[in-house]
């Protein structure tokens, strides 16, 4: 469609990452466009008008940060993201015939310590693809009943697979956040999230409690802080989420008066970094050291029992 904005992800067709595009408002599969690097797709989008991107956020198979965020704070300078939505896959292993003892298995590297220990026990030998939409593929080509893909039901049973019942109980869902990545945005006054990076030139002892009480004189709600060291010059970065839009007066004056102090600031979205998945449990339940006695028990217990 002529004037449609071209919404751009890191290849190959058949990833994740292009499954995701779909999610967002207003993106049209017909100009969903695969590019080799996540460096090219950063680029495209910080320079070309007209052009979306899909960046992975953070998921539950690598960790919480994917090495996206770093990149995007590195090598783009007016790129935002502009929409958060999470993709979830219930993954299983999928063949041309259900009742078989698989021999080998096709899985993405990615996902492959989801399901190392079931591959184990039933001695099947993991095969690397480079997606699950190419591993169910490979299966579906090489004819062989005893070769198996692990894939999302939507994948594997659209080309044809069947479940695969020795393995029906191995079923993982994978939750992967992905970002809509848009150079220089129009924000909205009705967001109530929003992500920032302050960069402090002068790394001392209190720089951070200087910044924190800024924050509280403010009544600026913090939901997420996390810090990043850079290695070259060993000073450290904030990553903040706040409860409040980047277009939210309060929040425009606290980062005003941090940047007149001597604070770097790179603005990176309305929306929230915080932990994909809770813990399931209730803090009850978490080994935590309660009291002064405990904490005391505590050191004792780890300096090898001298008071």
């Amino acid at each position: 469609m002529a004037g449609t904005p071209v919404t751009l992800f890191q290849g190959p067709r058949g990833s994740s990452d292009e499954r995701a595009a779909l999610l967002f408002d207003g993106i049209e599969p017909t100009q969903v466009l695969a590019l080799d690097s996540l460096d090219e797709l950063l680029f495209t989008v910080d320079t070309v008008d007209g052009t979306f991107g899909i960046i992975p956020l953070e998921n539950n198979v690598n960790g919480e940060f994917t090495g996206a965020l770093s990149r995007l704070i590195l090598t783009t300078e007016h790129c935002m993201v502009t929409q958060v939505r999470t993709l979830e896959e219930e993954i299983g292993a999928y063949g041309l015939v259900g009742n078989v003892i698989p021999r080998e298995a096709l899985v993405n590297i990615d996902i492959l310590p989801k399901f190392s220990r079931a591959l184990r026990e039933l001695d099947v030998e993991a095969l690397p693809a480079e997606t699950t939409f190419e591993a169910c593929k490979a299966v579906i080509q090489r004819g062989n009943p005893e070769m198996i893909a692990f894939a999302p039901k939507a994948i594997a049973e659209g080309l044809g697979l069947v479940p695969v019942i020795a393995l029906a109980h191995h079923n993982q869902m994978l939750r992967t956040r992905y970002g809509l990545l848009q150079r220089d945005p129009i924000l909205s006054p009705k967001s109530s999230r929003s992500t920032f990076l302050l960069w402090p030139k002068d790394d001392s002892v209190g720089t951070l409690s200087t910044m924190l009480e800024e924050f509280r004189v403010n009544d600026i709600d913090i939901v997420s802080l996390r810090s990043f060291l850079f290695a070259l010059d060993s000073s450290h970065a904030f990553l903040f989420s706040v409860n409040n839009g980047l277009l939210d007066a309060k929040l425009q004056a606290t980062l005003k008066t941090l940047v007149g102090q001597g604070v770097r600031a790179r603005l990176l979205g309305d929306y929230g970094i915080e932990d994909l998945l809770p813990i399931d449990t209730t803090v009850e339940k978490v080994r935590m050291l309660d009291g002064i006695a405990n904490y005391e028990a505590e050191m004792v217990r780890l300096q090898g029992g001298k008071a």
